[in-house]
């Protein structure tokens, strides 16, 4: 009889575990589609240009944040929430003690689009006793759960650094297939490692994750082996990982000298996806 209540319990608890694992995944996939209100009104009111996609490493935060037309400052404010710039100054204001600061928001919370709540945070940097965010510049900090694709602007001249250079949407040929944004993983650990003896050996384990944007080499595999992607068209799926990091030949590798642009699947609208070596 105890051996019976005991199964029946585990049952319950798995059936539980499923249900609380949908419920989130739902609340992702309720974030991505707030991103596609937001950068798609956003264009439509900029002669159909989408917002800048700034630059994509750590330590140019504020360069991308004084721009107001930077995809966390517009998007979020065509979505109804603040410009990513007031939430990494009101964590610096907290992080120096003064009042009215707050602190960087960081997954389970959900009152932005920023974070996805079953997201595994990092570990503490260096003389920290948790995780508070990455250091971008001068003191500020950030985290994304979701970025733009930085492919969509890739074969446009200038586009890291001039905010003027942006695609438009009348380029993109095919909305419904092409990513807008997606969901970035946050550690190594959010990927599907099955087949791999040692989880370090997945060809994209040791990608940089403090970025601004990013492309197949950092997309989250925490929902059910995928994750969430923004299309062009507003439309929100999701993927399966291994899928979306898969070359147009069937091939899954690391290597962004090949082409990851697919008929169903399209990373980079104005070309194929190969940079050459040592880009990334």
């Amino acid at each position: 009889m105890i051996a019976i209540l005991a199964l029946l319990i585990a049952i319950v608890l798995v059936a539980l575990s499923a249900v609380r694992s949908r419920g989130l995944s739902t609340v992702s996939m309720s974030n991505m589609r707030q991103w596609g209100i937001g950068m798609l009104n956003s264009a439509y009111d900029d002669r159909g240009r989408l917002p800048w996609l700034g630059h994509k490493l750590a330590g140019q935060l504020l360069a991308n944040g004084n721009q107001p037309g930077w995809w966390a400052n517009r998007a979020a404010l065509y979505a109804g929430y603040r410009p990513y710039r007031e939430y990494y100054e009101d964590a610096f204001l907290d992080a120096m003690g003064q009042e009215g600061g707050q602190a960087l928001p960081l997954p389970p919370d959900r009152s932005t689009i920023f974070t996805d709540p079953t997201a595994q945070l990092p570990d503490a940097l260096p003389n920290e006793p948790v995780f508070k965010g990455w250091f971008g510049a001068g003191g500020r900090r950030f985290y994304f759960n979701y970025v733009p694709n930085e492919e969509i602007n890739d074969h446009l001249p200038g586009q890291w650094s001039n905010p003027e250079t942006r695609v438009r949407l009348s380029e993109i040929l095919q909305p419904a297939v092409t990513v807008l944004m997606f969901e970035m993983r946050s550690v190594p650990q959010e990927l599907d490692t099955a087949g791999y003896a040692n989880p370090s050996d997945h060809p994209y384990w040791g990608e940089q994750l403090n970025r601004h944007k990013g492309d197949w080499q950092r997309f989250a595999a925490r929902h059910r082996f995928g994750g969430h992607m923004l299309f062009s068209d507003g439309s929100v799926r999701w993927v399966l990982n291994r899928y979306a990091c898969t070359t147009a030949e069937g091939d899954f590798v690391n290597d962004n000298s090949r082409n990851f642009n697919k008929p169903d699947l399209i990373w980079d609208p104005l070309g194929p996806t190969n940079e050459g070596p040592g880009q990334n």
